[in-house]
């Protein structure tokens, strides 16, 4: 692995990811009504952002390197389809949530909706910007 290049790829991701997730969240406020209506109080929950932060920046290393470590050619056609098989992972951990959850039908489909577009997006950022390293082109 070409660590200098799985670096990059991570903050990248990470980035991209972050401000795809901070838009949607503000585009999709009204859809997501349900969740907000269980979300802690505003104050405590900018309290407790770095949890999240942190939270998400572990999956992201862990979404690169999976990528990383699985590819077979490379490049942002793979990374797109890798990042949207991860996204319907994750959709089904909403549909887990939905079911413990009192939230709406609509919040569900949102956040599904949402999850695919930013996972894949950032897919196609990891397999846009990982490059192996020339003595280990073909590692995986």
């Amino acid at each position: 692995m070409n660590t200098k290049s799985y670096g990059i790829a991570v903050i990248a991701t990470y980035v991209v990811m972050s401000i795809l997730g901070v838009a949607s969240s503000m585009i999709t406020m009204e859809q997501m009504a349900s969740y907000i209506a269980i979300a802690r109080p505003e104050a405590e929950l900018m309290a407790m952002a770095p949890w999240m932060y942190v939270g998400y920046l572990i999956v992201t290393v862990i979404f690169c390197y999976i990528y990383v470590k699985g590819r077979e050619s490379g490049g942002w056609i793979e990374g797109a389809r890798f990042g949207l098989l991860f996204g319907v992972l994750m959709s089904g951990i909403s549909m887990v949530m939905y079911s413990a959850l009192p939230v709406d039908m609509t919040a569900l489909i949102t956040e599904i909706i949402v999850t695919l577009i930013i996972y894949t997006v950032g897919g196609i950022t990891v397999g846009t910007v990982y490059k192996p390293s020339s003595s280990a082109a073909n590692d995986s």
